[in-house]
């Protein structure tokens, strides 16, 4: 009763101070039903938060926000909702970023992709990585070298080697992608 809404609005809409209580019934949304909870922000910058939800919304209905329940909390997904804020631009950061993987077929491409993700993230060595991904470190050292020949001294750079991480966590984001 004490939480301003538009009930009618389109999507219907709710301001709160304070989520977590006010909000608690959205847990027992019916089946198939889905609720969008915006970062909590300042009243003026309420659009915003509103903008951010809506775009949540729609995120989780194409299946590229997982939410536990019916409800998605923002402050949950900031890195998919920044990541994803712009899927022309992500996708075409993608695109030229991993070109060198093209080429190789699916189950090559997506053994070196999940390799070269914990390379960027870590700089691991061969047997830290191999514990990290479950596998033999000369099968990592393997991948290492055919990563070498192909991305070069992109992976000493530490600019590329975030360019790298962010064009693979997106492609797994992006619709289609792992």
């Amino acid at each position: 009763g004490h939480v301003p809404a538009d009930p009618l609005g389109t999507p219907p809409a709710a301001l709160t101070p304070a989520p977590d209580t006010d909000l608690a019934g959205l847990a027992s949304l019916p089946a198939g039903w889905l609720a969008a909870v915006g970062p909590l922000v300042r009243p003026a910058e309420a659009p915003e938060s509103f903008r951010v939800a809506c775009r949540a919304l729609d995120l989780a209905a194409r299946g590229l926000l997982d939410a536990p329940g019916p409800v998605v909390w923002c402050r949950d997904h900031l890195t998919t909702l920044v990541l994803l804020a712009d899927e022309f631009l992500v996708a075409q950061l993608a695109s030229t970023t991993l070109a060198p993987l093209a080429g190789l077929s699916g189950r090559r491409r997506e053994q070196l992709a999940e390799t070269l993700l914990a390379l960027v993230r870590t700089r691991g060595s061969a047997p830290e990585l191999g514990r990290l991904l479950d596998l033999h470190p000369q099968t990592v050292r393997a991948r290492l070298r055919k990563l070498g020949e192909l991305f070069g001294a992109r992976l000493d750079d530490p600019g590329e080697r975030l360019r790298l991480e962010l064009a693979l966590v997106a492609e797994r984001a992006l619709p289609g992608g792992e």
